[in-house]
């Protein structure tokens, strides 16, 4: 666990017992994924042992500079969708695939946003994260660079039809993201904290405002037409109907 400052943390000595409480909470949600669906049990143990080599003090993957953005990526931007997508019983097709890359690549460049002003905790520490090797201004560039390729996949994916088009309405909410971005890599060694927040922020207002329209788009279809609903409905869904 962290002591020094990070995203949504103050520096704080952990109280005692902190490590068994994390077991059980772990060991909880992986039984919990299983009694849901085995292959989300699965990929939730997944999950918990990555979380234990990132951050038990022997393993300390977390200042490895690919080990610790793998286990996010593959974490918050993979796995754990992948659990929903089981329990849900969602077909894993080309769009599906597409949406894991675009989480996957927005997840990735969180992660170095986030340790970019963390360059003399990490230092420290003795890890060897971007920050540290590199210096915040790479790494700002790197993070910036990945949210823009996730936001590019989604936008590509509404103009062929995969996500309803109506969601291109949304798109401009991430300039507000982009604008943020931009003020952020003119700070000096990395800015702060408030400055990985607001990020996030501005991200997940896009999203939210996808979602939004997405929703729109699927009462819109139930109340006003016979095509179905939600991916089937999508332009790229009703050409493969007909194909079919």
């Amino acid at each position: 666990g962290e002591e020094g400052g990070a995203v949504f943390t103050v520096p704080t000595k952990h109280p005692s017992g902190l490590r068994g409480w994390g077991a059980a909470a772990l060991a909880t949600a992986v039984l919990g994924a299983f009694w849901s669906d085995r292959r989300a049990g699965i990929a939730c143990g997944i999950c918990a042992i990555l979380a234990m080599l990132y951050s038990h003090p022997r393993t300390a993957w977390k200042g490895h500079p690919v080990l610790g953005p793998l286990v996010n990526t593959l974490g918050y931007g993979v796995l754990s969708p992948l659990a929903g997508w089981f329990v849900a019983e969602v077909p894993l097709d080309f769009r599906t695939a597409a949406a894991f890359a675009s989480l996957a690549l927005s997840v990735l460049g969180s992660t170095f946003a986030a340790q970019a002003f963390q360059q003399e905790d990490d230092a420290r520490r003795g890890y060897r994260t971007l920050v540290v090797t590199h210096g915040p201004a790479t790494c700002l560039h790197v993070a910036h660079w990945l949210m823009r390729a996730s936001v590019v996949i989604v936008a590509v994916l509404m103009l062929m039809g995969y996500y309803p088009r109506l969601c291109l309405v949304g798109l401009p909410v991430f300039w507000l993201a982009e604008r943020w971005m931009v003020r952020w890599r003119s700070k000096p060694r990395g800015g702060t904290p408030a400055d990985a927040v607001g990020l996030l922020a501005r991200m997940l207002l896009g999203a939210v405002a996808l979602v939004v329209l997405a929703y729109i788009d699927l009462l819109y279809t139930l109340l006003s037409s016979d095509d179905p609903p939600g991916g089937a409905g999508t332009a790229a869904g009703r050409t493969s109907e007909i194909l079919r």
